[in-house]
Parts: structure tokens; C-alpha cells; sequence
């Protein structure tokens, strides 16, 4: 068996949950169960380790994919209240330059590092960023 569940699917699944517990207005249906599933289509884990990380680490761009999706689904749920909108960005930044990119692609070799942002906004607020996540090394 492949695929199965396991520490890193679990920690970005709290933290995926904990950001979108922060637009959620639960109050106004406290017995109400909100469910929100993400699947991958195709595996965009790493096979080498890079520097200080966990080995099958999830590229930036995809996490941001992840967090975008779920953030839609909420959206388009219009039986559920929110307060806000999340909306998240995988940025890296290339070797040679130092310059951001937006959106690396994961086997990009001209990033050292690949990591997502996501912001909250809220009626009137410009954003505020909710979720950083450490920059990796691009997928070998």
C-alpha cells in the first residue's frame, strides 16, 4: 500500500484546518460539521532531502494550490458563513539572482528555495499573512 497518511499529510492537514477554522463564523451554526477534503492527483513529493527538512516534504506551489482549493470550496459552499477570504502563493526565490518568483514550477532547478504565503482578507483590510512556510530546495 502507497499513500497512505502520514506525519507531514497530517501536520499540513491541521494547519490547512487551523487557517480555515479563522475565516469559518462557527458561531452562527455551532452543531454544524464542516468538512473539507483534499486530494492530490499525482505525487509531487520530494525523493532527496533537502537542507534542514523532512524527506517528502510538499512543494510551495502545490501547498498553495491545496489552501486555494479548500478556500474556494468554502466559498462556493454558500450555506457557510465566512467572515473572510484565504488565499495563498507559493514564492521562490532563484539562485543566481535572489529575485522572486511566483508560482515556481516543483523541478525548476533555478530556485534554491521554494516556500507559500497565505493571507487572510477581510472586509476592509488590505491582508494578513496567516501562513508562512519554510523555504525548500526544488524537486530533483
Amino acid at each position: 500500500m502507497t499513500d497512505l497518511t502520514g506525519t507531514i499529510e497530517k501536520e499540513l492537514s491541521n494547519r490547512i484546518r487551523k487557517l480555515l477554522e479563522q475565516v469559518l463564523l462557527l458561531k452562527l451554526h455551532p452543531r454544524s460539521l464542516v468538512q473539507v477534503t483534499i486530494q492530490l492527483q499525482e505525487s509531487t513529493r520530494s525523493t532527496s532531502k533537502p537542507r534542514g527538512e523532512l524527506k517528502g516534504f510538499l512543494h510551495g506551489s502545490v501547498v498553495a494550490a491545496m489552501i486555494n482549493a479548500a478556500s474556494c470550496c468554502l466559498l462556493d459552499a454558500s450555506s457557510i458563513a465566512t467572515g473572510a477570504m484565504v488565499c495563498a502563493v507559493g514564492i521562490g526565490r532563484k539562485r543566481t539572482t535572489g529575485a522572486l518568483e511566483v508560482d515556481p514550477d516543483p523541478v525548476d532547478e533555478r530556485c534554491e528555495s521554494i516556500g507559500c504565503f497565505a493571507f487572510v482578507y477581510r472586509q476592509g483590510n488590505e491582508g494578513d499573512i496567516a501562513w508562512v512556510e519554510k523555504g525548500v530546495a526544488p524537486l530533483r
